[in-house]
């Protein structure tokens, strides 16, 4: 769906906005601005991931990967997306869901380092507790 000159223009001040409010730690009100873009242009896939990230930086974990599984639906070629939701449910421990986000990263960006190095500690971290289970 196009949007129209006059939502374009409101996009792009809100986008400012947000913008300037994330680059300034002001994480909530950047939400603020970025839900409403979502609200007009629901497709902007930087928008979904500054969302994401801003949800993260004020510790709303929940918010944060909610918001990434919601995008990763809208973006699913979006490797950055999917990298900063296996990094997040990385952080909460959720290690199955990690590795699925982070083997979706490796899929569309194999070049990926950060991807790597994560996938490497995951897979060293499984084997570790394999080699702690009883017998």
């Amino acid at each position: 769906m196009a949007l129209s000159k006059k939502e374009r223009k409101k996009v792009k001040t809100l986008i400012d906005q947000g913008m300037s409010c994330f680059h300034e730690e002001n994480y909530q009100e950047a939400i603020a601005s970025f839900d409403k873009v979502i609200e007009i242009d629901p497709l902007n896939e930087e928008i979904w991931l500054l969302r994401c990230i801003s949800h993260s930086q004020i510790g709303n974990k929940r918010e944060a990967i909610k918001s990434g599984e919601t995008a990763v639906l809208h973006f699913p070629e979006n490797a950055n997306l999917w990298f900063f939701l296996g990094n997040e449910y990385f952080m909460i421990d959720d290690i199955k869901d990690s590795l699925r986000c982070i083997e979706e990263t490796l899929f569309l960006d194999p070049d990926n380092q950060n991807a790597k190095q994560l996938h490497a500690t995951i897979k060293d971290g499984i084997q570790s507790e394999d080699a702690n289970i009883p017998i």
